[in-house]
């Protein structure tokens, strides 16, 4: 058993080496003044212990977001559109996505399936002067957005994608909101110039 005498003596000595000259080799009391050395250093580099974790702060977000600011529900919502979008057939040559919201999916679903993506950008033109970044030419797509209620969203990918690719088709849509109470409107459905077979809506709270 170290007395407390051990212990100073082991706080006063600087080296091991020069410990083993002072007190010998071999000894209990040499050990664990190496073990104290070694947990001192280690301590030096690890750095100090961070604080416990506070309470959770609010957050400021929309219900259209909620999915997509919870990373188990927002796994979820990706794991089903990858499902979706790999039954479609034909088999989609690109996803097509506007918006945070459809970005935040798009992009690990298009990782996931290794179909790529398109962003169709906004008209305000505050991020980009491209009003579309993605492959060309786009071939059959699938828009991925959050569950819209006026189509204007996916009027404006499509009208793009035109732009880009003449000869481009779209194969399906696939919506996603919180909970039903983000209705879709049967507007939000068609898209004018366009007729397609494959739409697919669900609602996060549902998985």
């Amino acid at each position: 058993m170290l007395t407390m005498d051990d212990l100073r003596k082991i706080d006063m000595v600087d080296s091991i080496e020069a410990f083993k000259r002072l007190y010998g080799e071999g000894s209990e009391l040499e050990a664990a003044a190496e073990n104290a050395r070694i947990i001192s250093a280690a301590a030096e580099l690890v750095g100090p212990a961070p604080p416990p974790p506070g309470p959770r702060k609010p957050r400021i977000r929309s219900s259209y977001l909620h999915p997509v600011f919870e990373p188990a529900k927002l796994i979820k919502v990706v794991e089903r559109v990858c499902k979706l979008v790999e039954g479609m057939r034909p088999r989609p040559d690109t996803i097509l996505v506007r918006g945070i919201s459809g970005v935040s999916v798009g992009f690990p679903v298009s990782m996931m399936t290794g179909i790529p993506i398109g962003v169709v950008r906004k008209e305000d033109g505050s991020h980009s002067n491209y009003r579309y970044e993605g492959p060309s030419p786009i071939g059959g797509f699938v828009i991925v957005d959050d569950l819209v209620e006026s189509g204007g969203t996916l009027q404006a990918i499509y009208e793009r994608a035109k732009d880009v690719d003449c000869t481009t088709t779209c194969i399906g849509v696939v919506t996603y909101a919180q909970e039903p109470t983000h209705r879709t409107s049967n507007k939000a459905r068609g898209i004018t110039g366009c007729s397609f077979s494959n739409y697919v809506g669900f609602y996060a709270e549902d998985l």
